[in-house]
């Protein structure tokens, strides 16, 4: 398969039905609009009979079941996601007071302070897994800048939206793709002590690496290795995971000691497995909050590149 089959979104990805979403988010309470995800997500589990059937075959080998067991998984997963696109589009209409509302257990902020004490920046290491987006919003509720690297939407206008409601809670974006000095403003960030977020478990083709996970290949970004060679940043683990009662849990971990080898490939791929080690130990507690519905495993198999993914 392609990387442009992988990377193809589905149809109702557009602006017009993110349109739609902000309206009914400015109608109806967010009681209102998670019932409603709650009932989309059960009906797009039902309907969407490929990405389905992707999802599974990502989530067989992490968590073993087989059947009516990973069916029932994969059912969350869709509730789960739903629900969270849905409160991305109700903190467009928003406000940081909003926000927290509902965030709930907070753990490992002193990780983060400490990675800021250093001086050299901080890669904030996430993933498709929980809700990555509503993290740089938790983040600014307590006052605390970030600047999230995302590659460019493949839908026009989807973009621009996310930037708007990202600027509005003061996270900056850097967009990757035909910026040939991006790579240098995320360098820059991090030497003014700046914090960088990154998404590692897509693959990316030439923009990522090998990495091993539940006894399978699939494609990680190496960009925070990169990243660190070039700054010294501390490396740090961060994910927001739902919780009852429309709550999330948001974790920052122990920094991942990144160690260096002569061939700087060599070194990546050390990085870039450890990093690996970390999100599948988070994979293995939270499976039903892995939103990924392109083939982890079937992913081409292509050496590293330059890019940040």
């Amino acid at each position: 398969m392609s990387g442009s089959e992988v990377n193809r979104p589905n149809p109702w990805y557009n602006s017009l039905s993110f349109r739609v979403g902000l309206r009914l988010a400015s109608l109806f309470p967010r009681f209102v609009t998670l019932a409603l995800a709650r009932f989309i997500g059960h009906l797009a589990h039902d309907l969407c009979d490929a990405q389905r059937e992707i999802m599974l075959e990502n989530l067989r080998p992490v968590t073993g079941a087989r059947g009516p067991e990973l069916d029932a998984i994969g059912r969350r997963v869709f509730v789960h996601f739903i629900e969270m696109i849905a409160d991305n589009i109700v903190f467009m209409n928003g406000s940081l007071e909003e926000v927290s509302e509902i965030m709930g257990d907070w753990s490992g902020l002193e990780h983060l302070q400490a990675a800021q004490g250093r001086g050299k920046g901080t890669v904030l290491i996430t993933g498709h897994l929980g809700a990555w987006e509503l993290g740089g919003i938790f983040l600014a509720a307590r006052h605390i800048p970030v600047t999230v690297v995302t590659l460019a939407e493949p839908v026009a206008n989807v973009g621009e939206w996310r930037e708007k409601y990202r600027r509005k809670f003061g996270i900056d974006t850097i967009t990757l793709g035909d910026d040939r000095f991006a790579f240098l403003s995320i360098v820059q960030t991090l030497r003014k002590n700046g914090i960088v977020a990154l998404l590692v478990d897509r693959p990316y083709g030439g923009q990522s690496m090998p990495v091993e996970m539940f006894g399978k290949t699939t494609q990680f970004s190496h960009a925070a290795s990169l990243l660190w060679q070039h700054t010294g940043a501390t490396i740090l683990p961060a994910f927001v995971f739902a919780q009852p009662m429309g709550k999330y849990a948001s974790h920052a971990y122990p920094p991942i000691e990144m160690s260096s080898a002569d061939d700087p490939t060599q070194t990546h791929h050390v990085n870039t497995q450890r990093i690996a080690d970390f999100f599948a130990s988070l994979l293995q507690l939270h499976p039903d909050q892995w939103y990924n519905f392109v083939p982890v495993w079937t992913a081409p198999q292509s050496g590293p590149g330059s890019a940040i993914g």
